[in-house]
């Protein structure tokens, strides 16, 4: 499902869900992406039951649309923050 600009058909965001709470597994996709029209960026939101969970990354990643490149990433194990890889903690 996802919500688009009435005039421009552009995305404002897309979501999967099941029993009313955001839910893909990850190695699908994200379960949620919103774009900011203002800022030209977009999140990819990996939830599990609801909640904030991605085994092999980062659960939010946040992205420049125009370069393409990370400008954030967060990391959650079943809601909880989490450390990355390298051992930084990036949970907000």
């Amino acid at each position: 499902q996802g919500r688009y600009v009435p005039d421009t058909g552009t995305p404002v965001y897309l979501r999967w869900h099941i029993n009313g709470q955001y839910h893909r597994d990850e190695r699908e996709g994200p379960a949620r992406i919103r774009f900011d029209p203002k800022s030209g960026g977009y999140s990819e939101e990996y939830m599990w039951n609801g909640q904030f969970h991605r085994i092999s990354g980062p659960a939010i990643v946040l992205t420049n649309q125009s370069t393409g490149e990370t400008s954030g990433e967060r990391y959650f194990r079943q809601g909880q923050p989490s450390v990355s890889q390298k051992g930084i903690d990036l949970a907000p």
